[in-house]
């Protein structure tokens, strides 16, 4: 009984944590064609989240969610031009993040450029 009391606690706990971000993106336009689809727990700090795989240099279109449920965490996005977040390579313009965006990139100059993403999360 006590390690179901424990094992119940522990999950309650991790519940705000499940989902404070998701970020999909879109091979074309309009928030068509293949899509890649993640989301993390947007605990304080920052994570690069690697290649928008099967659509890597393919992305036309993007919808980011940046906050949980609960409202505790919200979270930006940084979106790069290399595999690995490199500095250099940062494709937003201002160098700020993007925040709650549905973004079509078709006629823009990050159309088929985003190659790795990093979220910027922080406790509200």
């Amino acid at each position: 009984m006590k390690l179901n009391v424990a094992l119940m606690t522990a999950i309650v706990a991790l519940a705000p944590a499940a989902s404070a971000w998701r970020v999909r993106f879109y091979e074309h336009k309009n928030f068509g064609g293949r899509e890649h689809t993640r989301a993390g727990p947007g605990n304080p700090g920052s994570a690069c989240q690697g290649a928008p795989n099967p659509i890597n240099n393919k992305v036309s279109s993007f919808k980011f969610w940046p906050e949980n449920s609960e409202g505790t965490t919200s979270c930006c996005l940084q979106l790069f031009n290399s595999l690995n977040c490199e500095p250099s390579s940062l494709l937003s313009y201002p160098l700020e993040c993007k925040h709650n965006e549905y973004s079509d990139l078709a006629s823009t100059p990050l159309q088929d450029k985003i190659s790795s993403y990093r979220t910027v999360c922080r406790r509200i």
